[in-house]
């Protein structure tokens, strides 16, 4: 048994049309119990049908260049014009996607920022610009580690600290003060 409860083996043997009556009449009492089970059976027999489609296409390409140049010949011609259905029917779903476009332009609408929102746009965005430079222009880090022993250290800006045994720090100092 599956997840859904019931054999994969057997919904293949059923939507191969290989079951027996007793497995037929299981299957069926399977699909009435619960919506979700019809659709799981319509899926396979889509996946099956899709597969017979393609072993019933490859026997038929077989048979063409069995019987020769005519009915390689009459092939590509189905596939052409399968080929133009396809592009038919993506130009028709074109054209509709184009029409709903062309009915909805022009039915919007613009909703304009009252003078104190640009105000406070421009201050974000001037703020953004400084901290972006401060960051781009600032020095790097200092990188300090300790193994096995208290290690005292002196910071850019002329701060002390002390690392304990097997801490390290990475220091990012804004200002220096000189001393």
């Amino acid at each position: 048994m599956d997840q859904n409860g019931i054999d994969s083996i057997l919904l293949a043997r059923y939507v191969a049309g290989e079951a027996n009556a007793m497995q037929r009449a299981q299957v069926e009492a399977w699909v009435r119990m619960d919506p979700l089970n019809a659709q799981e059976l319509d899926r396979w027999q889509r996946v099956w049908s899709i597969s017979v489609a393609g072993y019933v296409a490859r026997s038929a390409e077989e048979r063409a260049w069995a019987q020769g140049a005519e009915a390689e010949r009459r092939a590509r011609a189905l596939g052409a014009q399968a080929e133009a259905n396809v592009r038919l029917v993506e130009d028709r779903a074109w054209a509709k996607v184009q029409q709903r476009i062309a009915e909805v332009e022009g039915t919007g609408r613009v909703i304009p920022f009252k003078r104190a929102f640009r105000w406070v746009a421009a201050a974000a965005m001037l703020a953004g610009v400084v901290f972006a430079a401060r960051w781009w222009f600032a020095e790097d880090a200092q990188h300090f580690a300790s193994s096995t022993a208290f290690t005292k250290e002196l910071l850019a800006d002329g701060s002390k600290l002390e690392l304990s045994p097997g801490s390290e720090l990475s220091a990012f100092v804004w200002a220096t003060s000189g001393k």
